[in-house]
């Protein structure tokens, strides 16, 4: 059974996800000018879009600094 993926390129949207503990599925690198980051499809996940969307996502700052840091590890582990 596949698992159902929600994918954007938004890097600022990925690590706001990240921070919240969304589960990242994989790194799509399909397209070599921009990677797609693929999250577990929930309605958690959803909420959480609307709320980055209509700018009402609130994170702390270092929880965001530290889920760029990992982030960007898994985009460098890759290559």
């Amino acid at each position: 059974m596949k698992t159902s993926t929600y994918q954007t390129s938004d890097f600022n949207l990925a690590i706001s996800l990240l921070t919240f503990n969304q589960q990242l599925v994989e790194l799509n690198r399909s397209n070599p000018k921009r990677i797609e980051f693929c999250f577990k499809d929930t309605v958690e996940l959803h909420q959480l879009i609307d709320l980055y969307w209509s700018r009402k996502l609130s994170v702390l700052p270092q929880d965001f600094y530290n889920a760029q840091k990992e982030l960007k590890n898994r985009m460098y582990q890759g290559k």
